[in-house]
């Protein structure tokens, strides 16, 4: 965490000099869910119950990239899980290098992102105890097979 509480890596090179404009992602690599949540270990990727449980199981971020300013400090003071289960994270932040990639057929001129820089940080998530989930409309009484309501 930096000074405004927000959350935050410093990027530097191998003199220890910090990198700036430098694009910093995070991305949850793993989770150990609580044992409320120990239905969620060990689900098989892309199956019927990987879809099912994906919105309560797994981890979604917002607010994952930030860019490095003149210290070389890339913070995420928006980083939030708007979907997973509480329990031990693994995260992973990677820096990426931006360069130029020229097509010699058509001249256009694309970015391209190398990574150059990874490291992994453990953090336990709690359950926020203040979430308040309410449907966007009643549900209905009956549903008619074969038919949308």
């Amino acid at each position: 965490r930096n000074a405004t509480g927000a959350f935050g890596f410093l990027v530097n090179n191998k003199y220890y000099l910090p990198l700036v404009n430098t694009r910093v992602t995070v991305e949850a690599v793993a989770v150990i869910p609580e044992h409320e949540f120990s239905f969620c270990a060990g689900i098989i990727s892309g199956s019927l119950l990987d879809e099912r449980l994906a919105g309560v199981c797994k981890p979604s971020l917002m607010g994952a990239l930030g860019v490095t300013d003149d210290n070389g400090i890339a913070s995420f003071p928006d980083l939030a899980i708007i979907s997973g289960p509480p329990g031990a994270y693994t995260f992973n932040a990677t820096a990426y290098l931006e360069g130029d990639d020229i097509n010699p057929i058509t001249n256009v001129r694309s970015a391209s992102y190398i990574p150059m820089w990874s490291t992994i940080v453990h953090m336990p998530v709690l359950r926020n105890y203040l979430l308040e989930i309410s449907p966007a409309r009643e549900a209905p009484r009956a549903v008619e097979y074969n038919k949308l309501f």
